[in-house]
């Protein structure tokens, strides 16, 4: 009678029906809890490590009655204002320390960086948005919109910004700017990485690998200030 493939598993599995072989295991050591006396039965590879062991009830290592953990006092919860609209809030002692602000949601949090960049000229130039609009909020390589990702498409740096040295100006122009979808960004991001060169070097570079900017790049300033 032919075993079903169930019985099959389980046979083997109890090692009747793949037989081990040849497996050699070390014998376990034998000694005693220092504290009670209760006999333990030790592996031989713990014993390299530890000279002397407990019992689980004697083990130095467990907690005791009335032990205060170390980090007990990070866990204490503290009154805390939203620093955007002043809710008050509860929030632990370790996260206040670290984080300084607190607020009450992510709407909270965006109106309070967007005030908080407002006078910044990398963040406050539009050109973001402008880029977006031009190219209809679509991966210009892969060609995936806006709700097929589900959230706007990321707006990337055609030359790399670490090639401009700070200079925003330049490096935001629109035509130095298009749209790429998370995946695409990833690839181009990690693509870049191997590369230290110059703006004109990276012209010539992109030039080759991406030719459908060759038009948009004749727009280019390299001179501006």
């Amino acid at each position: 009678m032919e075993l079903t493939p169930n019985e099959k598993r389980s046979v083997a599995l109890k090692g009747k029906f793949f037989p081990r072989k040849n497996i050699k295991y070390e014998p376990r050591l034998k000694t005693k809890c220092p504290v009670c006396g209760k006999e333990l039965s030790i592996d031989s590879k713990r014993s390299k490590e530890y000279k002397v062991f407990y019992c689980k009830i004697h083990n130095p290592g467990n907690f005791k009655k009335g032990h205060v953990p170390w980090n007990k006092k990070y866990n204490k919860l503290i009154i805390k204002y939203c620093t955007w609209c002043g809710r008050k809030l509860l929030r632990k002692t370790h996260d206040a320390k670290v984080y300084g602000n607190s607020f009450c949601n992510n709407q909270c949090l965006g109106k309070w960086l967007s005030e908080k960049y407002k006078s910044n000229k990398y963040f406050a130039g539009g050109w973001r948005k402008e880029c977006i609009k031009r190219d209809n909020n679509t991966c210009r390589l892969c060609g995936k919109i806006a709700e097929q990702q589900g959230c706007n498409m990321s707006v990337d740096h055609i030359i790399p910004y670490e090639a401009f040295h700070g200079n925003h100006i330049k490096a935001t122009q629109l035509a130095n700017l298009w749209c790429l979808c998370k995946n695409c960004h990833a690839d181009k991001s990690n693509w870049e990485a191997h590369f230290n060169l110059s703006i004109e070097e990276w012209l010539i570079i992109i030039k080759e690998k991406y030719p459908q900017l060759i038009n948009q790049l004749k727009g280019f300033d390299i001179n501006l200030e």
